[in-house]
């Protein structure tokens, strides 16, 4: 693989959640004993937005309600 394809790859794997992220974001939800109702979850599981999901997993440590990760509020 030459080395314009390996960065190409990188470039797609960063931009491109995958389920492993989703679960990540859920398992932390999870171990705080929050709800997740199933929107939420619903909505975590079908990200592909590894940017998004990067967001929704450092909110998931401070969250109060799992409802917050879906918030538009900018941050």
């Amino acid at each position: 693989m030459a080395a314009s394809e390996i960065g190409e790859a990188s470039r797609v794997t960063q931009s491109q959640g995958s389920p492993t992220e989703a679960h990540d974001v859920l398992a932390v939800l999870e171990a705080r004993r929050l709800e997740v109702p199933a929107v939420v979850r619903e909505r975590i599981l079908v990200s592909t937005d590894l940017a998004e999901l990067d967001r929704w997993l450092r909110k998931a440590a401070v969250v109060i309600d799992a409802r917050e990760l879906l918030a538009t509020n900018g941050s």
